[in-house]
């Protein structure tokens, strides 16, 4: 239980997290869920040092697995140190990363990060660093090292992560830290040249990766990991200026892969580029290559302003080109097929009333061959929109691409639209709430 101080506040005491390790270290699973609710309920309550020092000790302690959990006990105790990172000395704060686990210790980078100050920039430079424990170095999450960008002397992170932006799973977020200070002027040109060189030989490494996956008709598309960490690469090379940058762009426009030509044709136009429309339609034969084209350009898009970048040529960006894109990026996710369907085929044009203005859906089927776990079921059905009659949302509506991966045969067309805006229904509009 939390208790209020004379002034009312709620605190957090030391015997409180004495009771949650032990409550953590039960038998009984209802009493380690129950640990971790507690814990969540400690969300934005002040600790002070004291209390702190001893979520710290927790946070490194070992405790038994919890079937069906993805909450982590020691992640959970650091975030509660996160709105108040100078509670604990950086001193403390690294002797727990070396003995933490893998989760815990990426909580505590982010701690040293929000500290924003010299001791938690020399802390982060230290443990990133090949004169730091690299062994250790956790998995980044989207927005780990952001905090600390707002020290003025951040580029201090440079050289550290020119070296991380190697190491296998550190390359997007790296290169993502390393475009942010690109874009505030705070990488000057040789630093720059140099960064060029490292990506160099990683860009050409992925880019044949990708090129290679596309001569293999495996089940599982293998290339989606490397795709990742090259996009990261590519919007590193379009934050940097120089034409030795630039060639790393044109490097991946010579893909074999079109996914890759689509990902480096947008940071073309970014960087204030180029791209022939010839060359737009061809990669955008590919419908995961055309979705990750219309999808780019029309951020850049709404980001710069109307007629500031070029858009999508209209003969990829409308109609039953644009559904088969938005529908194919949508199977393409790790929680559907995982991959493109070898086959697709669009049905029908279906209105679609609960658009604000006039709009329609586009209805497909698809599928996919052997070995592929879907392929015993033939043709399935899907839909993607609404969209008006230039490619665009109507105003107020949401777009989405669903399938419920039903057999062709199975019911009329009729049916299966029915069933499939009944699921957009329930599922899309919880999303929204």
């Amino acid at each position: 239980m939390l208790v209020a101080d004379g002034d009312g506040a709620a605190r957090v005491r030391c015997a409180d997290i004495a009771e949650v390790r032990a409550m953590l270290r039960r038998p009984e699973v209802t009493a380690r869920k129950t640990a971790l609710a507690r814990m969540e309920s400690w969300n934005g309550v002040a600790l002070g040092p004291e209390v702190a020092r001893a979520v710290l000790r927790a946070a490194t302690a070992v405790y038994p697995f919890v079937s069906g959990e993805r909450r982590d006990p020691g992640e959970l105790l650091v975030r509660q140190l996160w709105p108040r990172p100078f509670d604990l000395t950086v001193a403390e704060v690294e002797g727990a990363y070396l003995v933490a686990s893998d989760r815990v210790r990426r909580a505590l980078l982010h701690l040293l990060s929000l500290r924003r100050d010299d001791d938690g920039l020399d802390a982060l430079v230290h443990l990133l660093s090949d004169d730091g424990p690299m062994d250790l170095l956790p998995l980044p999450t989207p927005g780990l090292l952001d905090p600390m960008l707002d020290h003025p002397e951040a580029q201090r992170l440079v050289p550290p992560l020119t070296t991380v932006v190697l190491r296998r799973g550190w390359a997007s977020h790296a290169c993502a830290v390393l475009a942010s200070l690109a874009a505030s002027g705070r990488l000057d040109s040789a630093v720059a040249d140099e960064l060029v060189e490292r990506l160099r030989p990683l860009l050409h490494e992925l880019v044949d990766a990708c090129d290679r996956q596309m001569r293999d008709d495996g089940e599982v598309d293998r290339s989606r990991a490397d795709r990742r960490r090259l996009d990261g690469v590519l919007g590193l090379a379009a934050a940097l200026d120089g034409p030795v940058s630039a060639n790393l762009l044109l490097r991946a426009l010579s893909s074999a892969d079109p996914r890759v030509v689509a990902a480096a044709a947008v940071r073309v136009v970014a960087r204030g580029g180029v791209v022939p429309d010839e060359r737009l339609e061809l990669t955008a034969r590919d419908p995961e290559a055309r979705s990750l084209l219309l999808d780019g350009l029309h951020a850049l898009a709404a980001e710069a302003g109307p007629g500031e970048v070029p858009s999508a040529p209209p003969a990829i960006a409308r109609g039953p080109l644009r559904a088969e894109a938005d529908l194919v990026a949508w199977l393409c996710g790790d929680g559907e097929l995982g991959r493109a369907p070898d086959e697709v085929e669009h049905l029908a044009v279906v209105r679609d009333d609960s658009a604000t203005v006039p709009a329609d859906l586009h209805v497909f089927r698809f599928r996919l061959h052997a070995p592929h776990w879907s392929s015993g079921r033939g043709w399935m059905v899907g839909a993607a929109g609404p969209y008006t009659a230039d490619g665009a949302v109507p105003p107020g509506s949401e777009r989405f691409a669903l399938s419920l991966y039903d057999a062709e045969d199975d019911a009329g067309l009729g049916e299966h639209v029915v069933e499939i805006l009944r699921a957009r229904e329930l599922w899309f509009d919880d999303d929204v709430a």
